[in-house]
């Protein structure tokens, strides 16, 4: 499914590489030496990876599995296996269904193989599928 036409991506091309850019330079900006000041109050960063945010693994929070438990069955039950979670603090934010992201990246750093553990768990979806008696037969009439 495509979600917008040729045309609307080649006029988005240049905007978006534009914006990419500037986030690039801003990135640098207070990347350079010297540059780190403390906020005198709280402050939370949100980034977009694909606009140059960084993804960093981190253990989840009795909160994320709650939220996580909570919504996995259901999301299941929509057939929705593979989603992304976005908590802030502790709230739900966002559920990514089209667009998970993080497997490079939670593997480069912790070692884990997301993407073998969601093949894994697909095949084995597959296969006990492929041994359940036909119970559906067509649309109801």
């Amino acid at each position: 499914m495509k979600l917008q036409s040729p045309a609307v991506a080649a006029a988005l091309a240049g905007p978006e590489a534009a914006y990419g850019a500037v986030v690039r330079l801003r990135n640098a900006w207070y990347d350079r030496p010297g540059s780190s000041r403390r906020a005198t109050i709280p402050v939370i960063s949100v980034g977009n990876l694909a606009v140059g945010g960084t993804g960093v693994a981190r253990p989840l929070s009795a909160r994320d599995l709650e939220i996580a438990n909570a919504l996995g069955p259901r999301l299941a039950d929509r057939g929705l296996l593979l989603v992304g979670l976005d908590v802030i603090g502790d709230w739900l934010t966002e559920i990514n269904v089209t667009s998970p992201t993080c497997f490079v990246e939670i593997t480069e750093q912790t070692g884990f193989d997301v993407a073998k553990m969601f093949l894994d768990a697909v095949e084995a979806a597959c296969a006990a599928q492929a041994v359940r008696p036909l119970t559906h037969r067509g649309p109801a009439k």
